[in-house]
């Protein structure tokens, strides 16, 4: 059975990326706008998705989520230079360039970690979340659903963040977040921004 592959999506440099990446596998990845994917309820069972809405975070748990209810299929990405022998990644994934998923490291449904991240052992990144680029996730630590960390972050050993959380670019967390909100670094310490 032959698929189809869309990406739910508005035109973003993120949907640009894997358009890119699949067209060298000559693949053409179709898009469907995020307002009409929810107004949908019925796809053909050849259609595999992919959510890459990564500025609403609100969008992204409904988009997610309406996929899971209708059960529709999804398809992970996974860049030939990323290392993931060993890990677990779950569907839905988009895996940039250079990533390193180190063994026994779990990634939940529909997480999109950018390129030069590295994932440690026993790390967890729950359903939905989204890694930017060269962040470094320690071993032991969660990042829970839906959270955003963006780019040059470090996390440390056995960290815990709570669900729906946003890490600011360039921090570093060294203590558990346990309420959602956003986190950044201000001078040297990390403080709730919102």
């Amino acid at each position: 059975m032959r698929h189809e592959f869309v990406a739910i999506s508005f035109e973003t440099a993120i949907l640009n990326d894997l358009t890119h990446y699949l067209k060298s596998k000559d693949i053409k990845l179709k898009y469907i706008d995020p307002d009409e994917f929810l107004n949908t309820e019925y796809f053909n069972s050849e259609y595999s998705f992919i959510n890459l809405i990564t500025k609403d975070f609100d969008l992204r748990s409904r988009i997610s989520n309406h996929i899971t209810k209708l059960g529709f299929n999804r398809f992970s990405f996974v860049h030939e230079s990323a290392c993931v022998d060993g890990s677990q990644v779950g569907d839905g994934c988009f895996i940039y360039p250079n990533v390193t998923i180190y063994p026994s490291a779990a990634v939940g449904q529909d997480v999109i970690i950018q390129a030069n991240t590295r994932i440690s052992h026993n790390a967890t990144i729950e359903f939905g979340t989204f890694i930017g680029g060269v962040a470094n996730i320690s071993g032991s630590s969660n990042i829970g659903k839906f959270s955003k960390v963006y780019p040059s972050c470090n996390i440390a050993d056995k960290i815990r963040i709570a669900d729906h959380s946003v890490i600011g670019t360039g921090t570093t967390v060294r203590k558990n977040i346990n309420e959602s909100g956003t986190y950044s670094k201000l001078s040297d310490k990390i403080k709730k921004v919102n």
